[in-house]
């Protein structure tokens, strides 16, 4: 018995030896699964069970990496501002660019609603902003709502809403109206952390983006802790003096090359100016803020600065753009060139169709009245006439001047010219926001298949050598 119980184990690990001799065996003969084929089975069993969980219980949940993507850097371009504004839920307006501050150039714009401004932004809060006072948390007005940027690359989008939601003048949807009643009462710190949430706000700011800059958002998987192999103490020793040895030697040829770079540095001033003009710069940030008049007075709305700017009053008898100019000068006068400055203003087609209808009414009116009695007299108190008469670009693309006084006659004959010149207006509007979504279309399209694709086939053919001669 008790030689039994002695040779029990004996034969138990005979067993559990020849038990795993017979597994290593059959994994042997079984093909080893390759990296292709473990990925692919990891998606099929993220699938299996993405079917059988609600789509609540993930985390994350992206369709596409515009939705899944942080926020990313806009172009600022006219084309790209008013699909932005489009697709924020801004309605009736349209982003133009500013050429020129002179008060001519911005006439036949009005009203404008409000600019941005984009500029290279520097830490310093001082230079050309020290002329200008900035208003403490509780001077701010209650009907300014100020928004504080929290996330990168997110300005752009700032801009806009800051002026759509502090100018009465422009609609909304709900979705923003319902925003800005959520935010309200809260912080401009607050604020912006609302905003930096919103899905809508980020897919459509990142709807404006190429492909290629969209960095989806990624949650690596910590890796498995590699085990350390056991060395065998007997074979530690004459490996590790070779490699002592040979680390010794590359830190004292690692010594003697800074030794002899520092010699070569005190020598060769020249040389040592050379290198610090190729070391690489950092990179330049870039910034978009608003201006907009408020209650009388025009306010610098920058989501970077803890409070906005208050520029000053607006002139009873100029725009209130004035104001702007003087700090929009001093701007583009300093060292970097590189700014942009927009407007925002009302739609196009909008003030072109309004004027296409006046213009009918005013025809309608006339068509069956005595030719030589006088405008006024058959328009009574209409002030269909007066609504042509704004439209003064128009009317002086025409050729045509008319007034109260004119003739029913000439003034029929006048109009006429007029209705030609605003179809001709509703053409240009009309091929201006086609070619923008054109334009927007190719600006997110990834082109790089293609070039690929094409650069495969003229190389194929052989035709790529004699192109790059």
């Amino acid at each position: 018995m008790a030689r039994e119980r002695d040779q029990l184990p004996t034969s138990h690990g005979q067993a559990s030896t020849a038990a795993s001799a017979t597994a290593a065996a059959v994994a042997a003969k079984e093909p080893k699964e390759t990296k292709a084929q473990a990925a692919a089975r990891g998606r099929a069993a993220v699938a299996e069970l993405a079917g059988k969980v609600a789509p609540s219980a993930w985390d994350v949940c992206v369709p596409s990496d515009v939705y899944g993507s942080p926020w990313q850097t806009v172009e600022a371009h006219p084309a790209v501002f008013t699909g932005l504004a489009q697709r924020m839920g801004i309605q009736g307006i349209e982003v133009v660019e500013l050429f020129s501050l002179d008060a001519s150039d911005m006439q036949h714009l009005e009203p404008i609603h409000g600019l941005v401004f984009l500029f290279q932004w520097t830490d310093d809060d001082g230079g050309v902003h020290s002329k200008t006072q900035a208003a403490k948390p509780e001077a701010i007005p209650d009907n300014v709502f100020f928004i504080n940027q929290v996330v990168p690359n997110a300005c752009a989008t700032q801009a806009l809403l800051s002026i759509a939601l502090n100018c009465p003048d422009i609609r909304v949807d709900a979705e923003l109206a319902a925003f800005k009643e959520f935010g309200k009462d809260m912080s401009p710190a607050m604020r912006g952390l609302a905003l930096s949430s919103s899905q809508k706000l980020r897919t459509a700011h990142n709807s404006f983006v190429r492909q290629t800059d969209h960095p989806t958002l990624h949650y690596p998987v910590p890796a498995k802790p590699r085990k350390r192999r056991r060395r065998d103490p007997d074979a530690t020793h004459a490996p590790a003096s070779a490699s002592s040895s040979s680390s010794s030697s590359k830190k004292r040829g690692k010594q003697r090359g800074r030794a002899a770079d520092d010699a070569d540095a005190d020598t060769d001033a020249d040389a040592d100016a050379d290198a610090d003009t190729a070391s690489p710069q950092p990179d330049r940030q870039f910034h978009f803020i608003g201006y907009i008049p408020i209650d009388g007075h025009v306010w610098e709305l920058d989501g970077l600065k803890r409070v906005p700017r208050r520029m000053g009053a607006v002139p009873p008898t100029e725009p209130w753009t004035s104001v702007v100019v003087p700090a929009l000068q001093e701007r583009m006068s300093s060292d970097s060139i590189e700014f942009s400055l927009m407007a925002v203003v009302r739609d196009g087609r909008l003030v072109v169709d309004a004027l296409a209808r006046s213009v009918g009414e005013a025809q309608t009116l006339l068509a069956h009245a005595d030719r030589a009695v006088c405008v006024g007299d058959v328009l009574g108190g209409d002030d269909v006439l007066a609504r042509v008469a704004e439209m003064a670009a128009v009317v002086a693309a025409a050729g045509v001047t008319i007034t109260r006084d004119t003739s029913v006659g000439d003034a029929v004959a006048a109009l006429d010219k007029v209705a030609l010149a605003v179809q001709a207006r509703q053409n240009e509007e009309r091929d201006k926001h086609a070619e923008y979504e054109t334009e927007n279309v190719r600006r997110r399209f990834n082109y790089a298949p293609f070039v690929r694709k094409w650069i495969e086939i003229l190389a194929t053919k052989g035709d790529l050598p004699n192109m790059l001669k």
